[in-house]
This record gives C-alpha cells, sequence and structure tokens, in this order.
C-alpha cells in the first residue's frame, strides 16, 4: 500500500515538474516574441529552459530574428548554446543574418558562435549575409557588408568551397563584394608587413619589391 502511494506521489511530482517547465518554456516565447528581455530574465532565473524550443529551433533562433538583441544575450547568460539549430540546421547566427540583425549578429559572435557552421542547403551565416539586400536598396546593402565584416573579423574564411560548388562572387551583393576585396587587401598588406618585420629582424633588410606600407 505505502509503495503504490509513493509511486503514484513520485508521479505526480514528475507531471507537476513537467507541467512547470512547459509553463516557463511558454511564457519563456511569449517574451521572447515580444522583445521583452527583463521578462525572459526573470523566467530564466525562475528555472526556464534557456534551450526550450520554439517550433523545432532553439528559443536563440527565435530571439536572433527579433529586434530586441538582449533577448539573444540573456539567453547566451543563462547557457544557450550558441551554435544550437533546429532540424533543417539553422543556427541563432544564420537567423540573425537573414534578417539583418546587426547587433545580434555581434552579440552572438562575442559569445562563440561558429561562423563557418553551413545550414541544410550549405550556406553559413557569411554566405547569407553577403547577399542580404532588401528589393536593390543600397542601405540593406551596406547593412550586409557590415555583416559580413564581422564574420570575417570572427574567422569566417569566405574562400571556402561551398557544398554545391556555388561561387559567392557571383552571388555577392556589390557592397559585400567590395568588403571582401577590402579584406583581402589588408590581409595582403599584413602579410607583406610582418614578412618586411622578420627580414629587418633577422637582418636581412626587405625583402626583394618590398616597398613600405
Amino acid at each position: 500500500m505505502r509503495e503504490g502511494f509513493m509511486g503514484a506521489l513520485e508521479r505526480f511530482g514528475r507531471m507537476a515538474r513537467e507541467a512547470r517547465r512547459r509553463l516557463l518554456g511558454r511564457g519563456l516565447e511569449r517574451a521572447i516574441a515580444r522583445g521583452d528581455s527583463e521578462r525572459a530574465r526573470e523566467l530564466l532565473g525562475r528555472g526556464a529552459d534557456p534551450e526550450w524550443r520554439v517550433g523545432d529551433s532553439p528559443a536563440l533562433v527565435a530571439a536572433a530574428q527579433g529586434e530586441s538583441p538582449e533577448c539573444a544575450r540573456v539567453l547566451l547568460e543563462a547557457g544557450a548554446d550558441p551554435n544550437g539549430a533546429g532540424e533543417c540546421k539553422e543556427t541563432a547566427l544564420h537567423r540573425a543574418a537573414l534578417c539583418g540583425r546587426e547587433e545580434c549578429l555581434r552579440v552572438l559572435l562575442e559569445a562563440g558562435a561558429d561562423p563557418g557552421i553551413s545550414g541544410a542547403d550549405g550556406d553559413s551565416a557569411g554566405w547569407i549575409a553577403a547577399r542580404y539586400r532588401i528589393g536593390g536598396n543600397a542601405g540593406s546593402e551596406r547593412a550586409g557588408a557590415r555583416m559580413v565584416a564581422m564574420l570575417l573579423e570572427a574567422g569566417w574564411d569566405w574562400r571556402e568551397r561551398h557544398p554545391r560548388g556555388r561561387r559567392l562572387e557571383e552571388e555577392a551583393s556589390a557592397a559585400a563584394r567590395r568588403e571582401l576585396e577590402e579584406w583581402e587587401g589588408r590581409k595582403a598588406a599584413s602579410a607583406l608587413r610582418e614578412e618586411m618585420e622578420r627580414a629587418v629582424e633577422g637582418g636581412r633588410g626587405a625583402p626583394r619589391g618590398g616597398r613600405g606600407l
């Protein structure tokens, strides 16, 4: 009799914990949808799961498309995986690039999000950002180029082969192509400067054909 009572009590406890988990998770989902970072922080402090799924994606992916980067920040501070992905392999970084959320992109990169991860279609966040433009709008192209710059600084290798054989030079916006060209120019100048410094330190003089920058 006692064992039956204890078993029922244990089952009731599990059901109560699951109900509370769902209640907190749905509240977190609503807070993220509203961009209410303070409410999200409160719910996380009460035990909401930072990996709560919104549809088939982590809550962080949903936060990345909103206008409040603070929602993404509080999820990350609570332990959300910056590289967590949904069933289609879309991460928060992909979603932020797709929606043009520059500040959220910065928050994710600072938290360790990997710019080299590819989604189900083979596109990394850099590919998405490089193609970002709304109706050919020059302002949106510049926003895409700024996101490209952030991703490059975070280690994105834009020359890495696309799984489907596509070429970024053919698909990137004009502003993104300029950013890529300038990045390559800065890399070349930095490499030459380092070579000259090594040559001077070794007492060999400047490398053949080298000029000051």
